[in-house]
């Protein structure tokens, strides 16, 4: 199996800092033309798939030039999105989210050739459970009932893959320009304990959670699961910017 990767892609009408969010088109259509991704078996688009907008109808627009621009060359069957904290910064509904994106769910899972690829939502409030909209905070929530879902959804026994924008592990990161210094809180859920008991229960079956939101790439390993973040398209902090990522199975 070829797992292809294109994470933090930013679309949108401004920069902000070294994110280029206005050259997201034409980055990503230079990395799908380069025929790298060409006979992968699923692309993980794994959250912020645009920066900061104003309506709903800009939302709208960002999120579905870039789902446009991606099924110019794989079958959106192939493709799986996930929603990270700029995709609810703005006055999108996560239904109204959910819906531009074309994904049965915000959190939700696809068996892809006897792998199960788990698609997860850090973008609820963690006082209220409620889900973020027109705002919200940097970092990620897991509210109660997505855990349940989770623990649910990885019981039968076959190989996972758990994706989430934000970490579900408190990693390093030292050097890291968003999250090094003490905001490294940020970088995670806030409630990553509870991840890892379920995770824990099923780690057998886990090959590997895969993080955005970092804008680095590095994997490493945290109570015996891997643990991958894959650097933001359009950050030329990043070396690794406009660049997919291929993990093969």
């Amino acid at each position: 199996m070829k797992i292809g990767l294109i994470n933090d892609t930013h679309n949108g009408t401004h920069n902000n800092g070294t994110i280029m969010g206005t050259q997201c088109l034409n980055w990503l259509d230079n990395v799908l033309s380069a025929g790298d991704l060409a006979d992968i078996d699923v692309l993980l688009v794994i959250g912020d798939i645009i920066e900061d907008y104003t309506s709903l109808e800009e939302g709208q627009q960002l999120l579905g030039a870039v789902k446009d621009e991606i099924v110019a060359y794989l079958s959106l069957s192939k493709v799986l999105f996930s929603l990270g904290n700029h995709d609810v910064q703005g006055p999108m509904t996560v239904d109204q989210i959910v819906s531009a994106l074309g994904i049965p769910s915000n959190y939700y899972y696809k068996d892809i050739l006897g792998v199960r690829f788990v698609m997860l939502d850090p973008d609820y409030d963690e006082n209220t459970n409620e889900h973020e909209y027109n705002g919200g905070s940097w970092g990620g929530h897991l509210p109660p009932v997505e855990l349940a879902w989770l623990d649910e959804t990885l019981k039968p026994s076959r190989a996972a893959v758990v994706c989430c924008h934000h970490l579900l592990a408190p990693l390093g990161m030292s050097g890291n320009k968003y999250f090094a210094g003490g905001n490294e809180v940020h970088s995670r859920v806030d409630n990553y304990a509870d991840v890892q008991t379920i995770l824990q229960k099923h780690k057998d079956e886990i090959l590997y959670c895969i993080h955005g939101h970092t804008h680095w790439d590095k994997h490493e390993a945290y109570n015996g699961i891997w643990y991958i973040q894959i650097a933001s398209l359009v950050d030329t902090w990043s070396p690794e910017k406009k660049r997919a990522k291929v993990i093969v199975l």
